[in-house]
């Protein structure tokens, strides 16, 4: 009786991640093998959904299986923390996962990825700026393998700017010269939310969450400042409805000569026929470059790792020239690799380049449990204080005393 009990409980954990998955979301890329016993099939998640970047990868993860003995599985899985947090300890979970460096500490806490420290060599290590290793690394363990690295920048319109500014007097200058709320023209397109405000909290020297001290920093002396000379130099050219999509618009609809956003939103403008450029972030005088967050999207391994030692040999491989090139091309994002960036692909593209300068005075997002009340807290707060119904002070302070209470009952406080 106890072995059936068993074994239906290993039925039903399969047959819960494969409705989780989805029967049909899967692609196997998989040519004629020699003996099963000589491979290793490996499975991944990942939320890649686009049809052009799905198949850039299949491409890549069949060229790879015909000269390794490894078979490779894709599934596309939205809300993958969630449904990997029920795979996993079912033992019936992906061999790796492709996510954002910000999950590591969830993921590590609730034991559904190992270190992988031991399988890297320090020259293939070598290869990566250090600050995308700073993202994935944890308690002194490397829980992930970058794979590209994003940032919020600035775009202009050329047919309005034709060269950027490079300091904020310069853009400010810009943003009045436009401003014309009553014929629907603002100065900037800027989805000020917590996450893409932080380049003016990290400039005057605020944090949003320390993982080094495990200090919550929402109410500091740099994250007021950072705030307050946004509200009071940028915010008056704005359109005051921070809705992602009210806001994006204005650019790629010519109604702004400015935007601040992410390579998440750069084939809108394109799409939209704008004659469009990417430039670093401005420079407050006396005060330096903004700086705003950095997100790494990195491999990471999962418990229930067949072979470790093939996965990481794949990663290397999918994530160094010219394969990263490669996938960059047709993602339309930056590969983290050093040598990738000095492709002449990347390193001539005009709004590559420019991101690859970006990241580089980038901080990286915390990476701990703790991060997530700050985020949603921030939300509100940043909501609040730009309504008007809070001071920025006086949101700031309940943002923090509620955030330093949710993270007392993360720990069974």
């Amino acid at each position: 009786m106890e072995k059936q009990s068993s074994a239906t409980t290993k039925y039903i954990a399969i047959a819960v991640i494969m409705l989780l998955v989805g029967f049909g979301a899967g692609w196997i890329v998989k040519p004629a093998p020699p003996p099963p016993a000589t491979r290793v099939h490996l499975t991944w998640w990942a939320p890649i959904s686009e049809v052009p970047r799905r198949e850039a990868y299949l491409n890549a993860m069949g060229n790879y299986s015909k000269d390794n003995p490894v078979d490779l599985e894709f599934h596309h899985v939205d809300d993958l923390p969630s449904k990997l947090q029920l795979a996993v300890p079912a033992g019936v979970g992906p061999d790796f996962i492709r996510w954002a460096h910000d999950k590591i500490g969830l993921f590590k806490t609730l034991d559904l990825i190992v270190p992988i420290e031991d399988y890297i060599t320090p020259e293939f290590k070598a290869q990566f700026p250090a600050s995308t290793w700073d993202a994935v690394t944890l308690d002194g363990h490397i829980w992930g393998i970058p794979e590209t690295a994003e940032s919020v920048a600035l775009l202009y319109n050329k047919d309005m700017v034709p060269n950027p500014p490079t300091t904020m007097d310069e853009m400010i200058s810009i943003m009045a010269q436009y401003y014309d709320p009553s014929a629907g023209k603002y100065g900037i397109s800027y989805p000020a939310n917590v996450y893409s405000i932080s380049c003016f909290i990290h400039v005057f020297g605020g944090y949003y969450y320390d993982d080094a001290t495990d200090t919550v920093g929402l109410n500091g002396t740099g994250f007021i400042d950072g705030m307050e000379y946004l509200f009071d130099q940028v915010k008056p050219y704005m359109l005051q409805d921070l809705d992602y999509g009210a806001q994006s618009s204005l650019f790629d609809q010519g109604k702004a000569p400015l935007a601040i956003n992410g390579p998440w939103y750069f084939s809108v403008p394109t799409a939209a026929g704008l004659n469009w450029g990417l430039a670093k972030l401005p420079t407050i005088s006396g005060v330096g470059a903004l700086k705003p967050f950095l997100g790494v999207q990195a491999f990471m391994v999962t418990k229930n790792c067949k072979d470790i030692a093939a996965t990481i040999k794949f990663l290397e491989w999918i994530t160094s020239p010219p394969i990263a090139v490669d996938l960059a091309v047709v993602t339309g994002n930056l590969p983290a690799n050093l040598n990738a960036q000095q492709d002449s692909r990347i390193k001539n593209d005009p709004i590559k380049s420019v991101l690859a300068e970006q990241v580089k005075d980038a901080i990286p997002m915390s990476k701990k449990p703790e991060m997530e009340p700050v985020w949603n807290r921030g939300y509100t707060m940043v909501n609040d204080a730009w309504a008007g119904t809070k001071t920025i002070l006086g949101a700031a302070n309940e943002a923090q005393a509620l955030v330093l209470a949710d993270i007392e009952k993360m720990h069974g406080g």
